[in-house]
């Protein structure tokens, strides 16, 4: 990358524009892989609990086969549809669809929308899911664990 900025940080500037222009180059490429249209989660009845037990990309396969994706809940409101939807499986983690990317070191859901969370995956392979119990704290786990799920169906109610 091309130094911005003279000699004082210059480098932070340099590494901030590389992270940036990955993270495009990034988005551009994953938005290939999803599936649109992206689902239009208009009320909580257009997510699907589904009580299979199953990883993450058999989970992504069942959800993009049947109804359209797993779930991404990028707002508060979708947020809390999940929380209370999860409250009902009979797996102590229901899987979401978020992911981690090893490379760029950053959390997005599969709609696109990046995630400000704190906490990196501790190996590759780490996928975001949510507690079913009453804590319900979001979670890290590896993509081979086999949980109950959450879709989201395209279109209306």
């Amino acid at each position: 990358m091309w130094p911005v900025g003279g000699k004082q940080g210059g480098e932070k500037m340099t590494l901030s524009i590389s992270v940036l222009l990955a993270q495009s180059v990034f988005l551009l490429m994953i938005s290939q892989h999803l599936k649109p249209p992206w689902p239009s989660l208009s009320s909580s009845n257009n997510l699907i609990l589904v009580h299979e037990n199953k990883s993450w990309d058999e989970a992504l396969s069942f959800c993009r086969q049947h109804y359209g994706d797993l779930v991404s809940a990028p707002t508060k409101q979708v947020q809390r549809w999940v929380n209370r939807i999860a409250q009902n499986a009979s797996t102590p983690h229901v899987w979401l669809g978020l992911n981690y990317s090893c490379k760029l070191h950053f959390w997005f859901w599969l709609d696109g929308t990046i995630v400000g969370m704190e906490e990196e995956a501790r190996e590759c392979g780490g996928k975001g899911a949510i507690q079913s119990g009453k804590e319900q704290s979001w979670v890290v786990l590896h993509e081979t664990e086999k949980l109950n799920f959450i879709c989201s169906k395209c279109g209306g109610d």
